[in-house]
Parts: structure tokens; sequence; C-alpha cells
């Protein structure tokens, strides 16, 4: 494959750590790219690209539609649609010179 996106930064570490160890080179030959931006990304010897989904302000908005419909005490349920723009950080592992 040109590239592998795992559904998670520790999925993403796994297939780093088991490339490497039959001899393909990241991101020369083989990208990689994680999903949830977890800290340790940014601070490995070789720093890994990752979607970050912005938890803090996912559970600020979800808080918000939780106490308004406390506030309905029972009126009609509250419906919104709620989108937040993920945001990819590009690292190490997916900087590729072409």
């Amino acid at each position: 494959p040109d590239a592998i996106f795992s559904a998670t930064d520790h999925g993403a570490l796994g297939a780093i750590k088991y490339i490497k160890s039959i001899g393909v080179k990241i991101p020369e030959q083989v990208c990689v790219v994680g999903f949830s931006n977890e800290p340790f990304t940014q601070f490995m010897e070789q720093s890994i690209s990752s979607v970050d989904q912005s938890p803090l302000e996912m559970g600020k908005k979800a808080a918000r539609v939780f106490l308004e419909q406390l506030e309905q005490k029972g009126k009609e349920k509250i419906v919104k649609e709620v989108v937040l723009t993920p945001k990819l950080e590009i690292r190490q592992s997916s900087l590729r010179n072409i």
C-alpha cells in the first residue's frame, strides 16, 4: 500500500512499529496517519500525522444540548445537528518529498 490510515493513533503506532520491523521506510515507501491526535503523536521520534476531532469542543457542545434539554422539563425534545470540522495534523509519518 501507498498509505495506511488507522482508526486510532495507537493503531497507527502499532502499524509503524511493524512496518519498520520488516524494513519498509516511513514515509518514503508508506505513509501512516492516525485518528484522535493523542498527545504522544507529537513527541515520537518520528511524529505521527493524525486527524484531530476536537474532543473538548465536542464535549462542550454536547453539554450545551444536554442542558437545553433539561430546561425543557419534559416538553418537546430538542433535535440539533452539530457539525465539527476535523483538522488533519500533518507530521513526519506522512511527509513525503515527491
